[in-house]
């Protein structure tokens, strides 16, 4: 009987070490994402801070800085 909880045991493991790098990913990405629109909006209030328009505008200097 002990041993039919062994594999319960390994496969929630084996779930937990994937999901908490997967995890922390997502907790930096999106950290990292709302500093970046508060900044944009300190620094430039006229223009849109979206993430939408954040996006567009990474994505727009991504073309430009491989471009060269």
């Amino acid at each position: 009987m002990a041993s039919s909880t062994v594999p319960k045991a390994n496969l929630y493991l084996s779930f937990c070490r994937f999901i908490d790098p997967v995890f922390a990913v997502c907790v930096g990405l999106s950290a990292a994402a709302l500093r970046i629109q508060r900044e944009q909006r300190e620094k430039y209030p006229q223009q849109d801070s979206s993430f939408p328009a954040l996006w567009q505008k990474g994505h727009k200097m991504n073309k430009i800085y491989w471009a060269k």
